[in-house]
C-alpha cells in the first residue's frame, strides 16, 4: 500500500478509535453498541487488518464478521473483498446500516438491521 495512503487510512482509524471508548485493563478499544428498529442488536470493534480500516460486527447469537473499509460517495462502509456472500456494514454519524450482500444475485445488498443508532 501507498505510505501516504496508509498513513491517511492510519489517522482515520486513529480517529475512529477515538470514538470509541478505551479498555481500562489494556488499552484496546471497548465494542460500540447499535440498537436497531425493532430491539435487535449488535457491537462493532473497529480495528486494522490486512493493511485495511477494519470492522468486527458482533451479533446477538454470537456470530461475528470481519469486514475491511470499502470505497463509500458518504459516511463509512465495511465488505468482505469478494465476490460472494457476505455481510456490509455501512455508517454515517451515530447511525448504521447492516447489509447481506449476495453473490449469487450480482451483489444484490438485503438489508438486515434498520434505523440502527449508536448507544
Amino acid at each position: 500500500m501507498n505510505p501516504v495512503l496508509r498513513g491517511a487510512v492510519s489517522l482515520a482509524v486513529l480517529f475512529l478509535g477515538a470514538c470509541v471508548a478505551e479498555d481500562q485493563i489494556g488499552g484496546d478499544p471497548a465494542p460500540a453498541s447499535f440498537v436497531c428498529a425493532g430491539g435487535d442488536h449488535f457491537a462493532v470493534t473497529y480495528g486494522f487488518e490486512m493493511d485495511s480500516a477494519s470492522v468486527t460486527l458482533t451479533f446477538e447469537n454470537g456470530e461475528t464478521a470481519l469486514l475491511l473499509a470499502e470505497p463509500s460517495a458518504s459516511g463509512a462502509r465495511y465488505g468482505w473483498p469478494s465476490d460472494g456472500t457476505g455481510y456490509v456494514f455501512w455508517s454515517k454519524g451515530q447511525e448504521a446500516t447492516v447489509y447481506l450482500k449476495d453473490g449469487t444475485r450480482g451483489g444484490e445488498e438485503t438489508v438486515l438491521y434498520a434505523d440502527c443508532k449508536l448507544q
